[in-house]
């Protein structure tokens, strides 16, 4: 019935004197406000229509669990000749997925061709299971090309990849949503020229923000925010793209995916043999007895509100799963003052002068820097690091650069990555507050050393000298020398103790190296060793033995 109809119906009611005057007034104004409400209660409201959209609410829920193919490429931004270098292609990946969603089980498998900066070829299986993991397979360049070994995966690696899996399927999201997870309708946007309602959905790490066309009602886009070491709060985003229907089911499923960090692109991907509430094989999920995850909550909440970090080193072939926080101090060449800090895969040097210490290089995250800066002072007490050099803006490199702005630490840099680095060190951090976050009025600052010149600091009979290096891996990089210890600090450039002595290095590695020995037939410093960013410590004999042979 419309408003004619009804009106009509009122008419007819007045003449035969069952409603007058005023009364016949109020009443149809009472009704047609009631008819109001009842048609907005009918009309989809965002949400319903996203669930529509895709096949419905009740579809929606009885997802069980699903399948696909996924083959695709991986970008970085943070590993180019300079920081304004648009991202490198590092790599590509074909990935057989399979979701049992009621039991939260997860198999990925991998087939990843690494390409830049390192190659190699990998093939692995992460089989998640909750709380636990276990990798079958090679994920490593570092390891021989023909490896298969199998190991317990630790929680910062299983958070990560499920915070990422879950952003790249915004159908685990409505389900949760028309489970009745929280849901916040925030107001419309504008995206391509086309009007998006913007719902919030509660997330076990971070909430989400689901873009849905206000005409298809599909999900175009998710935002969210993560955490990253140098940059802090980034904005993630993932749109979607080629909704389709898998054969045999209702329920729609995006076929294109692209995931972008910052505004950057990391990941690119096409999906096809889409499959919904398989029939999964008995052993699809399952898991070896020993050895078994060491479940760390606290690891996994890190992990999870990091998880491009982690899944960025996944694509370049170097996974980041062993614990940064351990420091071994080795002194150099005998000399108790010159200390060669190592861990995991990322190390550091550290000088001792009288009244302060000089660190060379801030890898990978804050917990690696604090771990380092404990050892120094469990060494040399009381001793502040006045200077902190860093070789080249690669993130890998420099993501601890904050712990020691935060402690009024000098940051001795290329002149050509010191406005990045002094973005980095202004960054917003309020999703995972830092100690620089913390720091009431820091007094760090940054001496920046032009691609001409040397920096040096000379106190209490040592000198520590550094200069920029050609090369064909980045365009800022500087090396450090130490005239008394005839040493030489290096990162990337070469790797010591990692190659056999007398044998071509691989891949870009050799390559890498031969701008190292053509750069130091220039600088005319007398070298006698070589301590490294990766590696350890090497005779500048072997170093050259790479290349006589």
């Amino acid at each position: 019935m419309n408003e004619y109809h009804l009106h009509q119906v009122f008419r007819w009611i007045e003449v035969r004197g069952l409603i007058r005057g005023p009364r016949l007034a109020l009443a149809l104004m009472l009704t047609l406000c009631l008819m109001a409400i009842g048609s907005c209660s009918r009309r989809p409201d965002p949400l319903q229509k996203a669930f529509d959209a895709v096949g419905g609410r009740e579809a929606i829920l009885e997802l069980r669990g699903f399948g696909y193919e996924s083959t695709g490429d991986r970008f970085e931004p943070e590993q180019g000749p300079n920081p304004e270098a648009d991202p490198i292609r590092v790599g590509s990946f074909d990935l057989s997925l399979l979701c049992d969603v009621e039991n939260d089980r997860l198999s990925l498998d991998w087939r990843r061709q690494v390409l830049d900066p390192l190659r190699g070829a990998l093939a692995y299986k992460d089989v998640l299971d909750g709380d636990l993991g276990y990798q079958t397979g090679n994920d490593s360049v570092f390891n021989p090309p023909d490896a298969s070994l199998e190991r317990a995966l630790p929680s910062e690696r299983i958070a990560a990849v499920r915070r990422e899996f879950r952003l790249l399927n915004p159908l685990l999201y409505l389900r949760a949503a028309a489970a009745g997870s929280a849901t916040t309708l925030k107001a419309d946007e504008e995206l391509q020229a086309r009007t998006h309602h913007v719902i919030e959905v509660a997330d076990p790490v971070y909430p989400v923000e689901l873009l849905v066309d206000a005409e298809s009602g599909l999900v175009a886009k998710l935002r969210t925010l993560q955490n990253d070491h140098l940059w802090g709060d980034v904005v993630t985003e993932v749109s979607y793209g080629e909704w389709s229907s898998p054969e045999g089911s209702n329920l729609q499923f995006p076929h294109r995916v692209e995931l972008a960090v910052a505004g950057q692109v990391l990941h690119t991907a096409s999906r096809s043999s889409v499959v919904v509430n398989p029939e999964f094989a008995a052993d699809a999920f399952s898991l070896a007895e020993e050895p078994r995850t060491q479940v760390d909550p606290g690891a996994a909440e890190r992990a999870g509100l990091t998880a491009q970090y982690h899944t960025r080193w996944h694509a370049l072939g170097v996974p980041v799963d062993q614990d940064a926080t351990l420091v071994t101090a080795t002194a150099v060449g005998g000399d108790p003052e010159v200390l060669h800090l190592t861990g995991a895969f990322h190390h550091s040097l550290a000088i001792k002068l009288d009244d302060a210490i000089v660190v060379v290089e801030p890898p990978l995250n804050e917990a690696r820097s604090k771990a380092v800066l404990a050892k120094l002072e469990e060494l040399w007490p009381g001793l502040p690091v006045s200077h902190l050099i860093l070789t080249h803006h690669h993130y890998d490199h420099m993501g601890g650069i904050r712990t020691y702005a935060a402690r009024g630490a000098t940051i001795v840099t290329s002149a050509l990555n010191s406005a990045y680095v002094g973005e980095a060190l202004t960054s917003t951090h309020s999703l995972v507050p830092d100690e620089l976050a913390g720091a009431e009025s820091p007094e760090w600052e940054i001496a920046p050393v032009p691609p001409d010149e040397e920096f040096s600091l000379e106190a209490d009979g040592r000198t520590i000298k550094t200069r920029h290096v050609p090369s064909i891996h980045n365009e800022d990089m500087l090396v450090v020398y130490l005239p008394e210890s005839r040493l030489l600090f290096v990162s990337d450039l070469y790797m010591p103790a990692v190659f056999p002595v007398g044998q071509p290095m691989p891949g870009p590695f050799g390559d890498w190296s031969q701008g190292l020995r053509e750069g130091l037939a220039t600088l005319e410093w007398e070298v006698d060793w070589i301590a490294g960013g990766h590696g350890g410590v090497d005779s500048i004999a072997d170093f050259h033995s790479h290349f006589d042979s």
